[in-house]
């Protein structure tokens, strides 16, 4: 899936506030999944997997952006591969619109949606763009996606 990147100053003070606020919401994020289990997997772990795999596609990923595994927040990174959307403020806001239209509702896609749109109002219809890709995308909501991480072919 393409993206494009909106047309926003490269480190624009409202830019580096939700920043701060994703890197704050990480801990209760997982305080909150604490029951859930980690997947157990690191970034070596899925360089190792077969190349073209889902799991290798993650473990490039990780290690272009210079990132490690996060416990509880591993389906992140996946959703980054699948749906091609990068790391910064505006794209991170996206996949959170793209992935509620796509039905997931969880109290993290909520706020990230609310916050881009207050925060951000002005780009809100290119939010709204990715709220009706999602909707029109294929449900991703309920796959279990370590089941994918060895699979080869197109999602």
């Amino acid at each position: 899936m393409k993206t494009f990147r909106l047309p926003f100053q490269k480190h624009s003070l409202r830019e580096k506030l939700i920043e701060k606020l994703f890197d704050f919401s990480v801990k209760p994020y997982q305080w909150l999944k604490r029951k859930h289990p980690s997947w157990g997997i690191s970034k070596r772990d899925m360089l190792m997997m077969p190349p073209q795999s889902l799991g290798h596609e993650v473990g490039l990923f990780l290690e272009k952006n210079n990132f490690e595994v996060m416990a509880k927040c591993e389906s992140h990174d996946v959703y980054h591969t699948l749906l091609g959307y990068a790391t910064d403020v505006p794209n991170e806001i996206k996949m959170q619109y793209f992935l509620l239209g796509n039905g997931r509702q969880s109290w993290y896609t909520f706020a990230t949606v609310f916050l881009g749109a207050f925060i951000l109002p002005e780009h809100l219809w290119i939010f709204s763009v990715e709220f009706l890709k999602g909707n029109k995308y294929k449900s991703i909501k309920n796959w279990y996606l370590p089941d994918y991480y060895l699979k080869t072919q197109k999602y």
